[in-house]
């Protein structure tokens, strides 16, 4: 006896229920990378602004701690921070002269 979605297929019912379980694992497998390029995204976005990085002021620079930002947005938190910058992050101690432009 065929199920209604055996019809026309020529497929056993083993065949596809294979199929059907083939299905689920790739949509697993491309939720997962879907939830992997959200991260990814995620990293390319300043973490002060949370807006993406660009060439012009808002370029990617690496300080001491190790920490990434966009140059602007360090700048002016250094500003902000007075006589001793420290990291947005972490509070370590940097200079934005030490900042490291660092292509992405």
């Amino acid at each position: 006896m065929l199920y209604l979605s055996q019809q026309g297929t020529g497929l056993s019912v083993e065949e596809l229920e294979k199929i059907r379980k083939e299905n689920e694992n790739l949509k697993k497998k491309l939720e997962k990378t879907e939830d992997k390029f959200d991260e990814l995204e995620a990293r390319l976005q300043c973490p002060i602004c949370l807006s993406d990085y660009n060439d012009q002021q808002h370029y990617t620079v690496k300080i001491k701690c190790g920490h990434v930002f966009g140059k602007s947005c360090l700048q002016k938190a250094f500003t902000r921070s007075g006589v001793s910058p420290h990291c947005p992050i972490c509070k370590k101690a940097s200079k934005i002269q030490q900042a490291i432009r660092i292509y992405i």
